[in-house]
């Protein structure tokens, strides 16, 4: 007897497709519902990603959704500001300050000129053009422990500016000051600019270390005459001051606009009068520089160790490239986030 084959009809085509469909279907909701992610290169950053290249690649704090609210981890005092002033007006501080209310605000004037501009509470200080805004912010921290004064309280913030602070800078984008106070509550430290370009706030110590500069001219009154310092790095000079760069990765602030703690303060002691002394040689000297790159390692709070391995395990590597020399950055961590 033949054995009879099974041919399946039009109608039997219909079902069998309708019963792969129907499988297709169920694999796709099960994916969905268990949330298997799509591979391709147009894929979002996760959450945990953004975090860490919005705040800690940055060394800022995160921001909340609230146009106001600081969100304080630690609770914060009284807000004194003090301003380096030249020739520029001060016309942008009052909105630079809008809504936070300052207990004091002291503009040290170097250069002569009338200061236009400045808030009706604001005292005038008029002393010798030298050592710059960073001159400035050392002779005030120096007095603040000297004078011993107790009016001061540990969690009180001080904001320390140059009359320049708003001046576009290519490749720097600036925090507002909510976002800097959450900042200086998390770590003690916050500088007003953000990193340039693709660069990290924390830098390679061992590269840092090294830093120096020839010469020094950014505007027409910059001479470069007695510029150099004795010291053959930042690293030389630190030690001269009385502080050094003991973690493997150190923050640094540009541009010299930042806010801190009193209690950062006190933690340095007499650092602040060596410091203060050394900036006093003259008004454009590179212990100027040093001194700028040195505030957010003096101030800032300790570096944890899996923070520091986590920067270094997303960083492509140190900007050490020639071009980045050139423009003062000497160890950037670079290439782990793109910031702007």
């Amino acid at each position: 007897m033949k054995r009879r084959v099974f041919k399946p009809g039009p109608v039997c085509g219909v079902f069998v497709f309708l019963l792969v469909l129907s499988n297709f279907i169920l694999q796709m909701n099960f994916a969905t519902k268990n949330k298997i992610p799509r591979l391709h290169k147009n894929f979002k950053r996760s959450r945990k990603t953004d975090t860490f290249c919005d705040n800690t690649w940055k060394a800022v704090a995160p921001r909340t959704t609230s146009t106001r609210d600081v969100s304080l981890s630690l609770p914060l005092g009284r807000l004194f500001v003090v301003i380096s002033h030249c020739d520029n007006s001060l016309a942008w501080l009052d909105h630079f300050l809008h809504g936070f209310e300052t207990e004091e605000i002291v503009i040290v004037s170097k250069c002569g000129k009338t200061v236009d501009g400045m808030p009706e509470m604001a005292e005038v200080v008029r002393i010798s053009n030298i050592g710059r805004c960073d001159h400035t912010y050392a002779l005030w921290m120096a007095q603040m422990i000297e004078d011993g004064d107790d009016s001061f309280s540990d969690n009180d913030v001080v904001l320390f500016l140059k009359d320049t602070a708003y001046d576009h800078m290519v490749g720097y984008s600036q925090q507002e000051l909510r976002d800097m106070l959450r900042t200086v509550s998390a770590r003690g430290f916050a500088c007003f600019q953000l990193p340039y370009e693709h660069h990290s706030a924390y830098h390679d110590t061992h590269t840092l270390r090294n830093f120096g500069m020839e010469k020094y001219v950014r505007v027409s009154r910059d001479r470069d005459v007695g510029f150099r310092s004795e010291f053959a790095t930042i690293d030389d000079w630190a030690k001269a001051m009385g502080f050094a760069f003991n973690q493997s990765l150190t923050p640094v602030c540009y541009q010299g606009n930042f806010a801190t703690t009193v209690a950062q303060i006190h933690k340095r002691g007499s650092i602040w009068a060596n410091i203060e002394s050394s900036l006093s040689r003259g008004d454009n000297i590179e212990e100027g520089h040093f001194a700028e790159r040195s505030w957010a390692a003096l101030l800032s709070s300790y570096i944890e160790d899996r923070t520091i391995t986590a920067l270094n395990d997303a960083s492509g590597g140190v900007c050490n490239m020639e071009s980045d020399k050139v423009k003062g950055f000497w160890g950037p961590l670079c290439g782990g986030c793109h910031v702007g």
